[in-house]
């Protein structure tokens, strides 16, 4: 159960082995920047976001300057081992439905062409061709027509997936791209890194057009990728300014970019987001539906499920941050605020497969308040030994259900008992058996242990049901000793 606070995230929630932790967002990861990137100031708005991309996917990347592969999640960022090759990995792409779906390639492996490579999701590697017959500096996946285009700076190519081939489809003048991406609609996209510029690619004939400034001033190191899971795919871009690497997201009306945060030190490369996995379906419930403060609310998500393999993660995002404070194999978790309030909390479940769901919906959280203090009505004299009822109608401002604890004032007390529901009339019955003056008290309690001020009553016993019969007739026969001779002997067979 966790209270309110934050607490650092159990299980790294990522497609894959997790490898070893290495940073968290409050340390390194994904790190909200407020627009100033090392020294310099750029035309890019500030975007703060708490997961690494908006939609909450997780990617992977290669940092050339360790040479070594990265999965970044929701726990932060995951060392999945070395990168493969002898040079360091250039453009990344991702490919659906394969064993190894994370490609890239190896820059300047060959005079006459790249080596490329394909990496499964634990850091595994194979090798598809020593030699594509390109020098590519960036990888795009076309989700429209499933094939695999390459870019080398200034030519466009087609490259065979089974073979790893490249086919130039032909040059781009005047261009300086690194890196290329596709959207969900097979729109070809490069970054030029000598005009810090977006520009549109045709991929059937390689021409190109001018989108717009960037607003951001790029070196090299870096890598673009759409992620095709949002409804509009959005494209981002992992960008080197010779000082800092930066994850932007970019408009392709007009090139402009926003600043999501800065990267973990490194220059990072090949650059994959993956999709086309079936999602699983996140949905929970509360009880109780309207909580207190302090009140512990269990959170119910065994109504999630996976149409296509089965849920192995739990998270909860219990402030709407985007950081999972909670995570876990169990469907069922307890939580509760300190403040009143309206909390967003987000579930995301995770598949066998790595694919994720999330669902938001919103939590109120009241102050509670205690019951109104009773006001006690019945007889205030009577006799002793007689039973007499009390009563009082009740209320909770919040409606709810309550419990009476009766003090008789004889030393004797009710206990709590109930509940009763608000608004309806409690009784109690009691007899004192003692002459004497006694005080009522009643007070309520709600489910949350609220409780009223005491009501009171006082009462007064004064007169017995018993008669004293001995002593009148002793004081009789007292004052008339030789009258009554048969009363004489019944009071003597008495005594």
């Amino acid at each position: 159960m966790t209270e309110g606070g934050k607490n650092t995230i159990k299980g790294t929630i990522g497609k894959g082995v997790v490898v070893a932790i290495v940073v968290l967002f409050l340390g390194y990861g994904i790190i909200p920047s407020t627009g100033n990137i090392g020294e310099n100031t750029y035309d890019v708005d500030v975007k703060k976001v708490a997961s690494p991309l908006g939609n909450g996917a997780a990617w992977f990347a290669c940092d050339v300057s360790t040479d070594t592969l990265w999965e970044f999640g929701y726990g932060g960022s995951v060392l999945l081992g070395e990168a493969p090759g002898t040079s360091f990995l250039t453009g990344g792409t991702w490919i659906p439905d394969c064993d190894y779906p994370w490609w890239a390639a190896e820059y300047g492996t060959n005079t006459n062409g790249s080596a490329l490579w394909r990496m499964n999701t634990q850091g595994e590697y194979e090798q598809v061709t020593a030699n594509c017959g390109g020098t590519l500096s960036g990888l795009a996946f076309d989700p429209v027509t499933e094939q695999l285009y390459g870019c080398d700076v200034d030519k466009l190519y087609m490259i065979d997936m089974e073979t790893g081939n490249a086919t130039l489809i032909g040059p781009m003048p005047g261009r300086f791209f690194i890196e290329m991406g596709i959207n969900e609609e097979g729109q070809g996209y490069g970054i030029d890194i000598q005009t810090d510029c977006l520009y549109k690619i045709n991929l059937e004939d390689a021409s190109t057009e001018l989108v717009g400034s960037l607003g951001f001033d790029l070196q090299y190191a870096q890598d673009c990728e759409f992620d095709l899971n949002a409804e509009s795919a959005v494209f981002y871009l992992l960008a080197f300014d010779g000082m800092e690497a930066n994850l932007l997201i970019c408009d392709t009306e007009t090139g402009h970019c926003t600043l999501v945060g800065g990267m973990q030190p490194g220059e990072w490369t090949a650059f994959a987001i993956p999709y086309g996995y079936i999602t699983p379906s996140a949905h929970f419930q509360w009880t109780p539906i309207h909580p207190y403060i302090g009140e512990t609310i269990l959170f119910n998500a065994s109504e999630s499920f996976d149409p296509d393999g089965y849920i192995t993660l739990y998270a909860w995002d219990w402030d709407g941050d985007g950081f999972y404070e909670e995570s876990g194999s169990s469907p069922l978790t307890t939580h509760c605020w300190w403040s009143e309030g309206v909390y967003p909390v987000t579930l995301l479940v995770l598949d066998n497969e790595g694919a994720y769901g999330t669902s938001t919906q919103t939590i109120t959280v009241y102050e509670n308040h205690p019951p109104e203090t009773p006001v006690i009505h019945g007889l205030q004299q009577g006799t002793v030994g007689t039973e007499y009822t009390y009563h009082f109608p009740s209320f909770d401002p919040d409606g709810d259900t309550m419990y009476v604890f009766w003090d008789w004032g004889d030393g004797s007390t009710s206990g709590w008992s109930g509940p009763y529901a608000s608004g309806n009339e409690i009784y109690a019955n009691h007899t004192w058996l003692k002459k004497g003056t006694y005080l009522i008290k009643a007070k309520l309690k709600d489910g949350m242990g609220a409780e009223s001020d005491w009501g009171t009553v006082q009462v007064k016993m004064p007169v017995s049901n018993t008669m004293p019969v001995l002593p009148f007739f002793e004081r009789l026969m007292e004052r008339f000793p030789h009258a009554f001779p048969l009363l004489r002997y019944l009071v003597c067979q008495k005594r």
